[in-house]
């Protein structure tokens, strides 16, 4: 009999690796429902390989008495808090990484995955301090696309300000002051572009140090807006941060952007900045 149970503890933890391997590999592949079907069995062959660590189970009720002492038990409860650890970190690595370069799941279905996620962490006592620091990458992923908003809209005002700058010197009474002026925006947004276009690593990732507003280019109304939109972005970050994935604003303007991103930051930059682009073409 012995020899049976510990078979069987041998074959479901097997199954639970080949499980992990099959979430990882479907997640990748962006085949969540695999993925999250392959997770759920290999939590419960971690189950299934303790199961024979205990004595008896009574009737119908859970009545089990285990046949090794207290510690063993809480062992096991510590490795399962550990197996979802590891499971969540694959999950959230997968879902941050696995669909950034073509079309995925809509960033609201991907947090709706992290939240069970998450709550199987909580049910399982995992730390907060733990639950921080497995979805830090993600987070900063969601960082990353707020700063890429930005820079494309505040491009489309920096774009504006050249076209209308250029369009001066090409006025029929020509003059030194329309053509410095040109030089100095054309230089003004070279510096912003190089500024604002500096690598960053995304586990270190500050979205505050690196929203850089083109004052030199801006007048005071739009400095002020741009100032407004930048602390909008980071507020709502923020809000990211303390959930540890999507708050439902931040993947609402995700899952827009996604669906045609030229078109949307165009008219956002238009909404925002309005009178700038009166002499738009």
């Amino acid at each position: 009999m012995d020899n049976i149970s510990f078979g069987l503890s041998i074959l479901c933890s097997l199954g639970a690796a080949t499980s992990l391997v099959l979430a990882i590999f479907f997640g990748i592949k962006n085949k969540l429902k695999q993925g999250t079907a392959f997770t759920g069995l290999m939590f419960l062959c971690v189950v299934l390989a303790y199961v024979p660590q205990l004595d008896s189970i009574k009737g119908g009720f859970v009545d089990a008495k285990f046949n090794r002492t207290l510690n063993q038990a809480n062992d096991i409860i510590t490795r399962l808090s550990q197996m979802a650890i590891i499971n969540a970190k694959v999950g959230y690595t997968t879902l941050a990484w696995g669909n950034r370069m073509a079309a995925g799941p809509y960033a609201k279905d991907k947090q709706a995955i992290l939240d069970e996620i998450d709550r199987q962490l909580v049910d399982l006592k995992a730390s907060a301090n733990d639950r921080r620091e497995i979805s830090r990458t993600f987070v900063n992923l969601i960082g990353v696309d707020l700063y890429y908003n930005f820079r494309s809209t505040m491009e489309q005002v920096v774009s504006e300000k050249q076209r209308q700058a250029g369009q001066a010197t090409g006025q029929k009474e020509k003059n030194p002051e329309s053509q410095s002026a040109y030089e100095k925006t054309i230089a003004e947004a070279a510096s912003w572009r190089r500024e604002l276009g500096k690598p960053y690593l995304v586990e270190t990732f500050s979205l505050p140090e690196i929203l850089i507003i083109p004052t030199n280019l801006l007048d005071e109304r739009e400095q002020q807006i741009a100032k407004q939109f930048r602390d909008h972005l980071i507020t709502m970050f923020n809000e990211c941060s303390k959930k540890g994935g999507y708050t439902n604003e931040a993947a609402a303007l995700i899952d827009n952007l996604n669906s045609n991103a030229a078109t949307v930051i165009a008219k956002q930059a238009r909404e925002m900045f309005g009178p700038t682009f009166e002499k738009d073409h």
